[in-house]
């Protein structure tokens, strides 16, 4: 079923209104698809359900858990853990001891389903030894009930830990069967809460803010008033927290920005007061990896690529560690690591460079990829499914991913979305030659892929007609 386009366009104004999606960021996504898979053959009658009810509907809550990411694990982004126990946490512990006022306020946004802000209250806990003396106020917030259910429970499998010593497990979670379940004192020191920052905080007086790959997903306007609600949320001289790749885009002015290895963090000025000095960080500057103007990187990255689509896997390793030996932010090289690595069935290996690349570029289509191409190796094809759909999410017409799921779904004889999915992949290589690679971290060709589809589709035909 195909869906108008005039009702398509209003579903999506909707949703910018509504949760703040940015139009750019939903055409990333498929809305169509999705939106297909949701309604009861009556796309009017879908569009009236959304306008007349709020996001707390199951109708919207099906949307919003079809169109976020919860791309999340534990002590994600250890540079910022780093930070909060070296210096934010140090200082706001002894100033509070100091005032007698033994009271912080922290705000997770975009909690998802719960391993950052478990990951705070554990870092609490570390650090504040009289802990049980303390007004301890930590906000889980997401628009995303489902996920919030999931945080609530305080259960997670050994993925959720992908990246997190062994100790801190054994430490902080008891295992039961398959899973983890959270210590009850820590769970006890979140509170979860669905909320969308478009129209509210949870509360004032925050002292530290992780916002952490939010704002980016937000369309200009929704930015601008996620920010305000962020700096109306935060104490003069608090904290916030943001993705690498990310930064504030008003009032700028309201700010200081201190920057630690290249991660800009905020703290929120007192109008009336001077400027505070900045902190002494060690630092080092930031090259954007894709400009042109850093022709040495980009060469050493197209000679790992040409290596790549030579099937040269050792030279091509050469070349990339080359290039991250001057620029270790490079997140496309990380990417092509992994794939190397994960080619050669060094799993562990290949997921710490895609992870590498996701705390660098966090939209980074390749990378997500990969991590399916993983996960499938290690029979968890659910997770699978959902990285491959993160890098259709991040490139709409992502021809590797469209083959995989597309076989995936052949192979659970859902033909409708191994169909879907198979004509996007084409859809991704209309015009191109078929000499030409599709992708920087492959050596397959347009002809190869092509090829590949149309046998999967005459199997799949086959499959279903076997008489014919």
């Amino acid at each position: 079923m195909t869906i108008p386009q005039h009702i398509l366009t209003q579903v999506i104004n909707l949703i910018e209104a509504r949760i703040g999606l940015s139009a750019s960021t939903l055409s990333r996504v498929g809305l169509q698809d999705i939106i297909t898979q949701m309604m009861d053959d009556n796309a009017i009658s879908y569009l009236q359900t959304l306008r007349t009810h709020d996001d707390y509907h199951p109708s919207w809550q099906r949307l919003i858990h079809a169109l976020t990411i919860g791309e999340t694990y534990f002590l994600r982004d250890k540079t910022h853990f780093r930070i909060l126990r070296e210096t934010i946490l140090p200082r706001l512990i002894f100033e509070r001891r100091q005032q007698d006022n033994l009271c912080l306020n922290i705000w997770c946004l975009g909690a998802s389903t719960g391993e950052e802000p478990y990951s705070v209250a554990i870092t609490l806990r570390e650090m504040i030894p009289d802990i049980t003396n303390w007004e301890i106020n930590l906000y889980a917030t997401d628009v995303n009930a489902h996920a919030l259910a999931i945080a609530r429970t305080g259960h997670y499998r050994d993925w959720s830990f992908r990246q997190t010593p062994e100790e801190f497990r054994q430490r902080y979670f008891t295992q039961n069967e398959d899973l983890w379940q959270v210590d009850p004192e820590i769970q006890a020191m979140v509170t979860f809460q669905q909320m969308n920052a478009l129209n509210g905080i949870p509360a004032s007086a925050i002292d530290i803010l992780f916002a952490r790959h939010v704002l980016m997903y937000f369309s200009p306007a929704n930015t601008k008033k996620v920010e305000s609600n962020i700096y109306r949320a935060l104490v003069n001289g608090g904290w916030l927290l943001m993705g690498q790749a990310e930064s504030l885009h008003s009032h700028q002015q309201l700010w200081q920005v201190h920057p630690f290895s290249g991660t800009p963090i905020y703290q929120k000025l007192d109008p009336s007061d001077n400027l505070p000095e900045p902190i002494s960080y060690p630092t080092r500057e930031i090259v954007n990896p894709f400009t042109a103007e850093n022709t040495q990187e980009n060469d050493g990255y197209q000679q790992a690529m040409d290596a790549m689509h030579h099937d040269l896997p050792d030279t091509a390793e050469q070349h990339a560690l080359a290039v991250l030996t001057d620029y270790p932010d490079h997140a496309k090289t990380h990417i092509l690591l992994g794939a190397i690595l994960a080619n050669r069935q060094h799993y562990d290996d290949a997921l710490k460079r895609i992870e590498t690349a996701l705390s660098i570029s966090g939209l980074s289509a390749d990378a997500h990829y990969i991590k399916g191409l993983i996960l499938l190796e290690q029979d968890q094809e659910e997770d699978a499914i959902q990285s491959f759909h993160a890098a259709i999410y991040c490139e709409r017409n992502h021809a590797l991913a469209g083959l995989i799921l597309g076989n995936i779904y052949a192979q659970r004889k859902d033909t409708a979305r191994a169909t879907r999915n198979w004509r996007n992949a084409l859809r991704a290589v209309e015009g191109k030659s078929n000499s030409q690679y599709i992708s920087d971290i492959s050596d397959m060709t347009v002809a190869r892929l092509r090829g590949m589809i149309s046998k999967q589709q005459s199997l799949l035909d086959i499959s279903q007609n076997p008489t014919s």
